[in-house]
């Protein structure tokens, strides 16, 4: 009730906000002439189309309550002309009720891939086949081809952009202490009602352009966003980001891409006590394995939708 109430005082932000991801859809993803609102006349596209690819963040997680046996492609006859590209499954494992969905409707695939490397195992030894772990989507663009998609809002000055999921105990705590020391703002993209109280600054109208915007123009980013993360690293971004130790699913996939560039050290648990907030990240380097993750990317891409 509280969050409904806040929302209506926000109303024409949140309204501008919806707005600017519609826009977005609309204009700059080529989408099919007709617009499926659920999973009924999906069939009529077997004969329409070459290839059908499936590969967003959580598409195959089968607790979430939007899930949907269309995202693995149910409706596609001739399952040699489907693949998927770094599908998120989301989970350490897949329920015992839906690995027969799973085994059923993915066997015949072209090409399974997916983002966690462990669900790669899992549905690789459902399916008896190899299923290969892709990085995110969002390295597909370099910096520049991303900062095309940016569109600045109008923030003058640097500032410490906050984005926040969930509720990982000392995350806003530390943010707060780096806006004291530095003596730098605290912007945050609202997404939930504790944000609402904690932070002076808000902003609630961010779209995908305003979103990239954002973390290109801050001067630290404290998130426990994944994605956040992946922008920081393509942009070139100081950063840190909280994990919640509670969340496997969560945390894993932000362990896994630390990792690989050699920066588990942005990686905080709630405990911040010594940690040197402007501490500068050595990008030399890093640029040269997201440029191998993309290339990675590309070769299945090439090499499955011929």
């Amino acid at each position: 009730v509280l969050y409904n109430l806040l929302s209506l005082v926000k109303y024409r932000e949140l309204k501008l906000k919806i707005k600017r991801f519609d826009d977005f859809i609309k204009n700059d993803i080529k989408l099919t002439q007709k617009e499926f609102k659920g999973e009924a006349g999906l069939e009529e596209l077997n004969d329409k189309y070459d290839l059908f690819v499936c590969g967003s963040d959580q598409i195959w997680n089968p607790v979430c309550k939007d899930f949907s046996k269309a995202y693995l492609l149910d409706f596609v006859q001739d399952k040699s002309k489907c693949i998927s590209y770094a599908a998120s499954v989301g989970m350490t494992d897949i329920p015992e009720e839906f690995k027969g969905t799973f085994t059923d409707l993915l066997k015949g695939y072209k090409a399974v891939s997916v983002r966690e490397g462990r669900a790669g195992e899992v549905l690789g030894e459902m399916l008896d086949r190899q299923v290969e772990v892709m990085p995110d989507p969002v390295v597909l663009l370099n910096k520049e081809q991303w900062l095309q998609v940016a569109k600045a809002p109008k923030i003058k000055g640097k500032y410490i952009l906050c984005y926040y999921i969930g509720d990982v105990p000392g995350m806003r705590d530390f943010a707060k202490k780096m806006s004291k020391k530095s003596g730098l703002p605290i912007i945050v993209i609202n997404k939930n009602i504790r944000d609402m109280f904690y932070f002076n600054k808000k902003y609630y109208s961010a779209g995908p352009r305003e979103f990239v915007s954002l973390i290109n123009n801050a001067e630290y980013i404290c998130t426990d966003s994944f994605h956040a993360v992946m922008f920081s690293l393509i942009l070139h971004k100081n950063f840190w980001i909280f994990a919640n130790q509670r969340n496997n699913n969560s945390s894993t996939r932000i362990e896994n891409i630390l990792n690989i560039v050699g920066l588990k050290d942005r990686m905080l648990f709630g405990k911040t006590d010594g940690v040197e907030y402007d501490k500068k990240i050595d990008f030399s380097g890093i640029d040269d394995i997201i440029g191998e993750l993309r290339s990675k990317a590309e070769n299945y891409l090439d090499t499955n939708t011929k």
